[in-house]
């Protein structure tokens, strides 16, 4: 006899996929990635998903089999969702060597509080002995007010 969980459950199937993708970043967030056990991930994250083509495709007996690879895939990808923009995985992070002028476009429009200016950006490249590199990366950026004018008039005479 089923329950009542088990009869609402039903009715909410992205909730499994939601539960088993939280699970992946749970992990993804309790271990510190390395470059290697990032591609560890990738490796069994390719390989679950062609066994998963296989249990779908050729063998639609073991259908537990396909659901349960289903799960472990949404782990695998879940961890692999939050290592690939991490310092230690990403090559051209900016964290990695030292620079002292970066390239970055405004993510979203900026927030005005007491005399400063706070706006998110996302890097894109970054000078080393006077050449740019690409860069990735994202940071909230907060300026005084007085330096925002100064900013803006600056940027404004390029256009």
């Amino acid at each position: 006899m089923k329950t009542n969980f088990e009869e609402q459950l039903k009715k909410l199937p992205f909730l499994k996929i939601v539960l088993f993708y939280g699970i992946g970043i749970g992990i993804a967030n309790f271990f510190e990635p390395s470059k290697s056990m990032f591609n560890l991930i990738q490796i069994l994250l390719v390989f679950s998903f062609l066994s998963h083509l296989v249990f779908f495709f050729y063998t639609p007996r073991l259908g537990i089999l396909s659901i349960v690879n289903s799960y472990i895939i949404l782990i695998f990808f879940g961890i692999w969702n939050i290592w690939r923009t991490h310092v230690q995985v990403d090559i051209n992070h900016f964290l990695i060597g030292s620079s002292d002028q970066y390239i970055a476009m405004v993510d979203e429009e900026p927030f005005f509080y007491n005399n400063s200016v706070r706006f998110s950006v996302t890097l894109l490249a970054k000078r080393i002995d006077s050449t740019f590199q690409k860069a990735t990366g994202r940071l909230m950026v907060t300026l005084p007010f007085d330096q925002m004018i100064l900013l803006y008039n600056m940027v404004m005479r390029w256009f």
